[in-house]
């Protein structure tokens, strides 16, 4: 049986249908492990990660509802919190990850995870009593789910809200964002990622060409051609190869033009196989259809 992928979900999400609720945090899991007594219950810590996350308004929370396979999500939050002993004085951190997951999911699906490290200083030789813990728990608590909630809003997201995360300056949500317009092969993101090719951050490059790449709407052949040096040994193979799967007459030309033109052998012979592949694939439904 084939479960739903995450663009599945965003699409069925979109579509508004009446007679499917939206997909929905039906559950959460809390693996809490420290040096000293935890303040609060794993039950009280999911409800208040759970309570947390509604306030966003990020995702649809309906705790202990029926779970529906590959729709709906678990919340998993990992949490310690320890007393680091100083000279002077001692810090208390508590580092959380909080991690939405598909309920059903197979083990190498793309889960929306966010990390958070809450820290205070402790006099030295004091223990934090069981109010300060717990109020620095829920501190740590409230800035993962609320970074959790920021990425979820990219795999909620309309393609316009979509774009805009993409050309936003928090980094981790554009990251997230590049991902879910890739694996949404959302149209409406293909001038916001063009213009991160610009961008003087390899990483952030490589990100926007891998989305472009999945994405395969031919829009992106010419800025991706523009962007080409051909004495770049480095960047050449990866125009060569996305052209090679975003297709359409701009990356045709631009691979025989490789094939005829360029003096290294192994990126002509590159650029034949990326043609040959493009004239051997199948048809490709239009982007935006996951």
């Amino acid at each position: 049986m084939v479960r739903p992928s995450m663009a599945m979900l965003v699409a069925a999400l979109l579509c508004g249908c009446p007679h499917k609720a939206p997909p929905a945090v039906v559950e959460a899991r809390v693996v809490y492990r420290g040096d000293l007594p935890a303040s609060l219950t794993d039950e009280a810590l999911a409800a208040r990660a759970l309570d947390r996350l509604r306030r966003t308004g990020a995702i649809r929370v309906a705790a202990g509802a029926s779970p529906r396979a590959g729709v709906d999500f678990r919340l998993t939050l990992d949490a310690r919190m320890v007393l680091q002993p100083g000279a002077g004085e001692g810090i208390l951190r508590a580092p959380l990850t909080a991690r939405l997951s598909h309920i059903g999911a197979r083990p190498h699906e793309r889960a929306i995870e966010s990390n958070a490290m809450a820290e205070r200083s402790v006099p030295a030789g004091q223990v934090p009593d069981a109010a300060l813990q717990r109020a620095h728990l829920e501190r740590a608590i409230d800035d993962v789910i609320d970074a959790l909630a920021a990425k979820t809003r990219a795999e909620v997201a309309t393609g316009a809200e979509l774009a805009a995360l993409i050309a936003g300056s928090d980094v981790e949500v554009r990251n997230e964002a590049i991902a879910a317009a890739g694996a949404r092969r959302e149209p409406a993101t293909v001038p916001a990622l063009i213009a991160l090719l610009r961008s003087d951050d390899g990483e952030v490059r490589d990100r926007a060409l891998g989305a472009l790449i999945d994405i395969r709407d031919p829009r992106a052949a010419r800025p991706i051609t523009e962007l080409a040096r051909l004495n770049n040994r480095e960047e050449m193979p990866k125009i060569i190869d996305a052209l090679g799967v975003i297709g359409g007459e701009e990356a045709r030309s631009y691979l025989r033009f490789v094939v005829s033109s360029h003096d290294d052998e192994e990126l002509r012979h590159m650029a034949r196989a990326a043609l040959a592949r493009l004239d051997s694939a199948p048809p490709v439904a239009a982007p935006g259809r996951p």
